[in-house]
């Protein structure tokens, strides 16, 4: 068909007059994404950045610096910053945690797992482990393999190294009972026992062989000393009839009786130096806050807070405030006689490898040697000097558990306790924190006395060591329950003045923080609101605050897992993570501070 040069012009310019319409509406369509994009651009840039949440934190022990810690890092991985300030009247480590020997297992004297302690146990081997790599950062050497003994040098000070050892604990049996208990506990609980690397020693040589000059014919008491065989075995054999109707519940549980421990041996355990573990786990919170948002901060102040409404005024806002004092909380306006308490005064020795002469003859001697990281211990030049005259303890044995213990730190340093004195105030016990060493050559030597004879049953060799120094502390103990002693958590029930409670400022924003269930202000219910505006400066109406307590002889298994679970509570704003035990002191009766048994 032939076209005509007149319908093939009409043809050309319809379809370029379509090219450049469709062209036209591409480069609009282009041009409206672009303005969209900048006009989206400019009005996150105008959003203004969520100031940093300011939390407060009462406490420099073994439980403050857990909260710390966890609250630093749980704010870094959502994305917010945090001003967190750690307050102690002495310093790190001053009160029971300071005191403490550094025994880390879970398990009670009758071999059965602590309340949650397996959870509890994990929990504090991993800050544990954090706590190592921020002193091995700190000190510029991150391979902590080649590094010798002695004392790492970092900024905050200089923290003894190794600040662990991973020798495991045991615990010889000291009576018949304690033989059949852990016997029979143990085995319950295998799945612990597996995680902790748990086991009952049932051979006598085996045992003396895992800390060599131990005896086991001296561990029991004269009635039931091993060598009496025949009357041991005796006690052990029920009756008859006992015996048949046991082996036919066993056998219905499935659980075969084994024969009775001589010791319990955990091989997963720790043995800690607690005044190099608290500075290293200082240096694991600043850390938590170099890595947080732009604005995160840790920092510590040496000031006694006797008043939280008075903190808030002088130094607040803060959006939350963490209380875990330990024996001192009686010394806080707002928390006396809230935390039913025991508080309960404790001594222990500090040991080193001594001249031969009667282990205890220098008592009174008590220099501050063991004060710090750089304690009288392996590392220390007075302790060396005296290696060629004393038996030093076997390298790579485990501690020792009982009453009294025995905690290795390294060859040349041994931790030997603990004394008990129940009933003392709160006001005894705050005086207490600032004279931790023990300069009374009366009480040291009535502390040597208490506890060496004791211990040289434990460990015959012991008696060629000398008392290096004195330490007293006081530990704040729960009421014993059902599930035995468990530790105190929770929300403290104080009341709020209406600015920060239910404020106009919690309902006038809806932006979050990226914290579910956290912002700045609180709302009607308490709750830190998304995105509202802080109390203002000077206003002494208390923040949502929290308590961590009565961790007692435990808090060293306890601490890293109370401070998770109080962390995640304090950012929520709720107390559903916890699980009822730890809120039972709301029901128990007021402090037993100052009462005796």
């Amino acid at each position: 068909m032939c076209i005509s040069a007149q319908a093939r012009g009409r043809y050309a310019t319809s379809a370029w007059g379509e090219l450049r319409r469709v062209g036209l509406r591409a480069e609009l369509r282009r041009r409206l994404a672009t303005a969209h994009a900048t006009a989206a651009s400019s009005q996150r840039q105008e959003q203004p950045v969520a100031p940093p949440l300011r939390v407060a934190v009462i406490g420099g022990g073994f439980a403050g610096l857990a909260a710390a810690y966890h609250l630093l890092t749980a704010a870094g991985s959502s994305g917010r910053a945090m001003e967190l300030t750690l307050y102690d009247a002495v310093g790190l480590g001053a009160g029971g945690s300071g005191a403490a020997a550094g025994l880390l297992h879970p398990y009670t004297p009758r071999g059965k797992m602590l309340w949650h302690g397996l959870d509890a146990f994990q929990d504090a081997l991993h800050l544990l482990a954090a706590a190592e790599a921020a002193a091995q950062e700190a000190a510029g050497d991150s391979d902590s393999s080649g590094t010798p003994a002695g004392s790492l040098e970092t900024a905050a000070g200089p923290i003894r190294w190794p600040l662990a050892w991973r020798h495991g604990m045991l615990r010889p049996t000291r009576s018949a009972k304690q033989a059949r208990d852990i016997a029979k506990f143990l085995p319950k609980d295998a799945q612990a026992a597996a995680a902790t690397q748990a086991e009952a020693v049932t051979d006598a040589a085996a045992l003396a062989a895992l800390v060599p000059g131990l005896n086991p014919a001296g561990l029991l008491p004269a009635e039931e000393e091993p060598s009496r065989t025949a009357e041991l075995e005796q006690r052990l054999r029920p009756a008859a009839g006992t015996q048949r109707r046991r082996q036919q519940q066993q056998q219905q549980q499935g659980q075969a009786a084994g024969p009775p421990a001589l010791g319990l041996m955990v091989h997963a355990a720790v043995t800690i130096h607690p005044a190099s573990y608290v500075q290293a786990l200082w240096l694991a919170c600043q850390a938590a806050a170099a890595r947080g948002a732009a604005g995160s901060a840790a920092s510590l102040e040496l000031q006694a807070v006797t008043s939280l409404r008075q903190l808030q005024a002088a130094r607040g806002p803060f959006h939350a405030v963490v209380v875990a004092a330990g024996a001192a909380v009686g010394s806080i306006e707002e928390l006396q006689g809230r935390l039913p308490l025991d508080l309960c005064q404790g001594h222990s020795l500090h040991m080193a490898p001594g001249s031969g002469e009667a282990a205890g003859s220098s008592s009174g001697s008590s220099s501050d040697a063991c004060s710090g990281a750089g304690a009288a211990d392996s590392s220390g030049s007075s302790a060396r000097a005296s290696h060629s005259k004393g038996v030093e303890y076997p390298a790579g044995a485990p501690s020792l558990l009982g009453s009294p213990y025995i905690a290795a730190h390294g060859s040349a340093s041994l931790v030997v306790g603990a004394t008990k004195r129940y009933g003392l105030s709160w006001q005894e016990a705050y005086q207490l924190l600032s004279a931790p060493m023990v300069h009374d050559a009366a009480e040291a030597e009535a502390a040597a006395a208490a506890l060496l004879p004791g211990a040289t049953q434990l460990w015959p060799p012991l008696a060629g060591w000398q008392v290096a120094s004195v330490r007293t502390g006081v530990r704040a103990l729960p009421i014993r329950g059902s599930d035995g002693a468990i530790p105190y958590a929770g929300r403290l029930p104080l009341e709020a003045s209406s600015s920060a409670v239910g404020s106009s400022s919690s309902s006038s924003s809806s932006s979050s923080d990226g914290i579910p269930g956290n912002g700045v202000s609180q709302d009607a219910a308490g709750q830190l609101a998304p995105g509202a505006a802080a109390t203002p400066a000077g206003d002494a109406s208390l923040p949502p605050c929290w308590v961590i307590g009565g961790l007692g002889a435990r808090g060293l298994v306890y601490h890293a897992w109370l401070g998770r679970l109080v962390a995640t509570a304090v950012l929520s704003g709720s107390e559903h993570g916890l699980p009822a035990e730890l809120l039972r002191w709301r029901e128990l009766g007021p402090s037993k501070e100052g009462s005796k048994r």
